[in-house]
């Protein structure tokens, strides 16, 4: 009865959703109105079992039911859902009033005050982010995590190219899945329904971002930081200064810029933002491989113990680690060593860097990974992408979170490895498979394998993926023009290995 599915929803939002009772009439009539109800229900709802919600999934599913029977499709029904519990949250002023007295009691309170309401509207599917496939595993001695995640969209390199090449007078509205026009918007064709979108804003050097958490949420707390302008991806000195200061506001947290560059980027690379999160991704747990001496005895210089060659900037001045970031990143952006195959630009810039700070009671920590984007001929993914041979597992650009160890691979492969398994099992139905999923027969050469034993099981495949895609994106192999290139950039940098 959508009479009383409107009074366990009012309930709902004022234990869960802050909505102040004085405020309830306003809103039943406003809902009763939305669904054609002519009273309000009278009879007797289950209070506790509401007050016990973690997640309002219950609710949600039957208002999409309901609407779904009233003749909605499935979007159309999610946009109205959505509209709803975007209408009995908090109103985005109220929303940024609450956090910032959170944030005065204690930073914690503050974060954790978003990303709870976040889960109670709705907005951060937490059932459907907790049936991801997460499996953690270790190879070569570092840890990595290959997981498998659900609710994102594929996008192939060709398709973030094309956004990114679009102007900004030619994109619909909101301009990108990530604008913070998206916030309460009803949803478009290229955009998920956002009523229940809220945004944080905050001032960091000279510039305003918005914190919001991110409805996929690859790890804990996965939140994003936004440009307010619509402004494609770069990376500048500004912007890596927005990283420590951002860090000394939520010290719990650590913030990353995915390179600017399609191939070597993240899935959005037409508007400028970071990662962040209360996470500790596997790259920041190794040890230094190789200590450094460089040009300020207050800044511990090293590479790290990783596949994908990784630079780490350790010391407490801030502003002296950002000279040191910027310095390397411009120095990188004009390095090339041909007998490398490193070329910094052609008719466009190849070489970029991916960041993320993270500080520690009082020390700074910078990570700076070094990437290239050059195609060829026989590699037209990239020389530092993914091997061609693995693509059909990852064939997305290998932003921030997977080269420090964190791998997303995509919703598809739940199915498909199981049929991989499946052949692998019972090698006499692989025609038949083939021939009910077409997509399968890419797989022909890793069930080829596995039937060999190259592989004992699907992790052992994922795992052997994560680490090639690690040592495939690395620009300074471990071979000899790619050790006198590392030793080369050394010099330019004014570093040089300790004794």
């Amino acid at each position: 009865m959508i009479s009383r599915m409107i009074e366990e929803l009012l309930y709902y939002a004022i234990r869960h959703l802050h909505l102040i009772e004085e405020d309830a009439i306003f809103y039943r009539n406003y809902l009763m109105s939305e669904f054609n109800v002519k009273a309000p229900y009278d009879g007797e709802i289950n209070y506790k079992s509401i007050d016990e919600m973690i997640v309002p999934d219950t609710l949600v599913e039957q208002f999409m039911n309901y609407c779904i029977n009233d003749g909605l499709n499935e979007k159309e029904a999610e946009a109205k859902v959505t509209k709803i519990f975007g209408m009995l949250s908090p109103i985005p002023s109220k929303t940024i009033e609450t956090f910032n007295a959170l944030y005065n009691v204690d930073k914690r309170l503050a974060t954790d005050y978003l990303y709870d309401l976040g889960i109670k509207s709705n907005y951060i599917q937490k059932t459907k982010i907790e049936q991801n496939v997460v499996i953690p595993g270790e190879v070569d001695g570092n840890e990595i995590v290959m997981t498998i995640n659900l609710s994102k969209p594929e996008k192939s390199n060709k398709d973030i190219k094309a956004a990114l090449a679009k102007p900004v007078g030619d994109v619909a509205y909101p301009a990108c899945p990530i604008c913070i026009t998206n916030e309460g918007c009803i949803g478009s064709a290229k955009t998920a329904p956002r009523g229940n979108l809220r945004l944080i804003p905050m001032e960091l050097a000279g510039n305003t971002w918005y914190l919001q958490y991110s409805p996929y949420g690859y790890y804990n707390e996965h939140c994003i930081l936004i440009l307010k302008e619509h402004l494609p991806m770069v990376v500048k000195k500004e912007y890596l200064a927005a990283l420590f200061e951002f860090v000394d506001l939520f010290p719990h947290y650590f913030i990353g810029a995915n390179s600017d560059l399609p191939i070597v980027g993240g899935s959005i690379l037409s508007h400028e933002h970071f990662q962040g999160g209360n996470y500790v991704l596997p790259l920041m747990k190794v040890k230094d491989k190789i200590l450094l001496k460089g040009r300020r005895d207050d800044v511990v210089y090293s590479i790290l113990d990783w596949p994908a060659t990784c630079f780490a900037l350790r010391g407490k001045d801030k502003k002296i680690l950002l000279d040191e970031a910027d310095n390397f990143v411009q120095t990188w952006k004009k390095f090339t060593f041909e007998k490398a195959n490193i070329i910094c630009s052609t008719s466009e810039q190849h070489s970029t860097v991916t960041s993320i700070v993270t500080k520690n009671d009082e020390t700074y920590t910078v990570y700076l990974m070094p990437r290239n984007n050059l195609t060829s001929e026989e590699l037209p993914g990239g020389l530092y992408h993914v091997r061609p041979e693995l693509q059909i597992i990852k064939n997305e650009g290998i932003g921030l979170i997977e080269a420090m160890g964190l791998f997303i691979l995509p919703a598809r492969l739940k199915r498909q490895l199981k049929l991989v398994e499946e052949i692998v099992k019972n090698p006499s139905k692989r025609e038949e498979i083939y021939q009910n999923y077409e997509d399968m027969k890419a797989f022909e050469h890793i069930i080829n394998e596995m039937i060999e034993g190259k592989f004992n099981s699907i992790d052992d495949l994922l795992f052997y993926t994560g680490n090639g895609i690690l040592h495939d994106i690395n620009v300074f192999k471990d071979e000899r023009y790619g050790n006198e290139a590392l030793n080369c950039f050394l010099k330019e940098l004014e570093l040089c290995k300790q004794d």
